[in-house]
């Protein structure tokens, strides 16, 4: 269960990690769009109008408790970070590959508020991705 765990978690990395990158956006006939949904394929764009290198394959899934754990708070870390951009649940949602725990997951940072400061959006970040890691270590996913 926890490789499947890790597994799903380093799946939907790559997507959220992708256009969490600042300085880029969507460019559909020309046009800039900055919005909370995921870019349609091949719309994603830099500032400088080139085109966004292709997202890395994702990596091997590591093989301890700890690492898979890791990766699974770094998944966290990736949702919540979203959530305090603006990202949409309904964006979220269509990259949890029907996974019920990254549902449960996307849906608990939605109960936690968005913040304006920086500082409060990275504090709320890095206790969300905390308490997944705990959570993954003593088996409650």
């Amino acid at each position: 269960m926890l490789r499947a765990t890790a597994v799903a978690a380093t799946l939907l990395l790559v997507p959220l990690m992708a256009q969490a990158q600042a300085g880029y956006h969507c460019e559909i006939n020309g046009r800039t769009y900055y919005q909370g949904d995921p870019c349609p394929e091949g719309t994603l764009k830099r500032q400088f109008g080139e085109p966004a290198p292709p997202p890395p394959p994702p990596p091997e899934p590591p093989k301890t408790k700890e690492g898979q754990c890791a990766v699974v708070s770094k998944l966290a870390r990736e949702v919540m970070k979203a959530r305090q951009t603006g990202t949409g649940i309904s964006a979220m949602m269509a990259h949890s590959q029907g996974e019920d725990w990254i549902k449960k997951m996307i849906i608990a940072a939605f109960d936690e508020p968005r913040f304006s400061s920086r500082e409060y959006q990275q504090r709320i970040t890095t206790e969300f991705s905390n308490t997944y890691y705990l959570r993954c270590l003593r088996n409650q996913l």
